[in-house]
């Protein structure tokens, strides 16, 4: 006799690792508010939630891809991608590509006799939420197709389904024909589609998407950091309570730039200027400036922050009161981190979020229009600096501007995050409704 599954199934797809602390703060905001509305409509332990990863089971960095947030929520069931994502390297790589590709569309005509346990999970889910993130991009031509084509296997998996999912939350472009044609069909085939902010909502209606949303950043539903759990690590950098700025830098290639000295010339200037803001702080404002490794390379050589971190603490000329921080460090030690800090400065979105749910005045290097669209949902438009023209005068004069109005600037900020977890929790709501 075939059992009943009595509980309700939400699944989560498209979780990415959590060295990349911005993904990682997106899930966790997402399971935040789906709890939170499991609990108004008392139904709790009659949901379990399950996680959907980007690594496939059978890729080396499946592993540790969910280190913190199996920790974190041990109550949860983790699994890898329903599409391989991992080739050994060697001469059969590309036969072994395009085999993969071709069982993956086996896999779409019959996904009934998979024994796959992502595909199993979404076969068994009443409801599939994709995750937001700023992963559907493409490029030009057939290998752009073929990206894209990974990036929505899931959802395909869901319209083959007939499933009820939900794009909520995420960052769109650049898109190329033709695989605008492969994103547009998935996502009018969803229940509910909305993107981060209003510029992607614009690049989804241009390519045709229809009744398409906005849902502030899941991110923003974040608790805010606590000051008691994260004095350990203060304690060990000797970094007082509200007395010290936080600078968070990433790699960027600047590929607007003409050539390769340009964008050397473009990179050192960006380095330059963060270096001279960082002496500008402890001058003026701080005991010391916390250079932080947002984001960890152990899943993406090209995501780690350590090299431009490192170049610089080498340019700063008050070494002496400047502390690096390269640890893996879990998302409550991090809010608890930027919490504390005076000021956070940082090209990393999700640095800027995560100071924005404690309140903390923060200057946001933008180096894509995923930046611009958040920090308008803010209503800090004027704290945004583009990564192309940073100057070392501008990020001292939004420094002075926000630290002059210190209390009006966090009142300000926390109003904002209030409106935006409002909203984010309306949309959840409205999806936890369809169970």
């Amino acid at each position: 006799m075939k059992s009943i599954r009595k509980q309700k199934k939400i699944v989560i797809v498209d979780a990415y690792h959590d060295s990349d602390k911005g993904g990682t703060g997106i899930l966790w905001g997402l399971v935040y508010a789906i709890g939170e509305s499991l609990k108004k409509l008392n139904m709790e332990q009659q949901v379990e939630i399950e996680i959907v990863y980007r690594f496939s089971e059978d890729d080396p960095r499946y592993a540790t891809a969910s280190r913190h947030t199996s920790a974190r929520f041990p109550e949860l069931k983790i699994v890898g991608s329903p599409i391989a994502t991992y080739v050994p390297r060697g001469k059969a790589q590309l036969v072994k590509r395009i085999f993969r590709i071709l069982r993956s569309f086996f896999v779409l005509c019959f996904p009934n006799a998979s024994a796959n346990r992502a595909i199993r999970a979404i076969r068994d889910a009443d409801i599939v939420v994709s995750k937001g993130g700023h992963f559907y991009r493409s490029s030009p031509g057939l290998r752009g197709l073929a990206r894209m084509y990974a990036s929505v296997y899931s959802l395909l998996l869901c319209a083959r389904l007939n499933k009820r999912y939900f794009v909520i939350s995420h960052t769109v472009g650049p898109l190329y024909w033709p695989s605008t044609s492969l994103l547009r069909y998935v996502f009018n085939k969803a229940h509910y589609v909305s993107a981060r902010e209003s510029i992607s909502q614009k690049i989804l209606q241009e390519i045709g998407v229809r009744e398409a949303k906005v849902t502030p950043d899941t991110a923003f539903y974040l608790p805010g950091g606590n000051k008691t759990d994260v004095e350990p690590l203060l304690r060990k950098y000797g970094l007082r309570y509200k007395d010290f700025a936080v600078l968070v830098a990433r790699y960027w290639n600047f590929p607007h730039a003409e050539g390769s000295a340009e964008c050397g010339k473009r990179y050192r200037n960006y380095i330059a200027a963060l270096a001279n803001t960082a002496d500008y702080l402890i001058q003026n404002y701080v005991e010391k400036v916390a250079l932080v490794v947002h984001t960890m390379g152990d899943h993406d050589e090209f995501e780690d922050d350590g090299g431009p971190i490192a170049a610089i603490y080498d340019r700063i000329q008050s070494r002496a009161r400047v502390e690096v921080i390269n640890e893996d460090l879990a998302l409550d030690m991090l809010l608890g981190l930027y919490h504390s800090a005076r000021i956070v400065i940082a090209a990393r979105l999700h640095a800027v979020v995560f100071a924005a749910v404690s309140g903390t005045p923060s200057i946001a290097i933008a180096y894509g229009h995923k930046t611009y669209g958040v920090m308008s949902m803010l209503q800090l438009d004027d704290q945004v600096v583009d990564i192309d023209r940073i100057e070392y005068a501008q990020l001292a004069r939004l420094t002075d501007e926000l630290l002059s109005h210190e209390a009006e600037n966090k009142r300000r900020i926390l109003d904002a995050v209030k409106d935006l977890r409002a909203q984010i929790g309306k949309t959840i709501q409205n999806v936890t409704m369809g169970l």
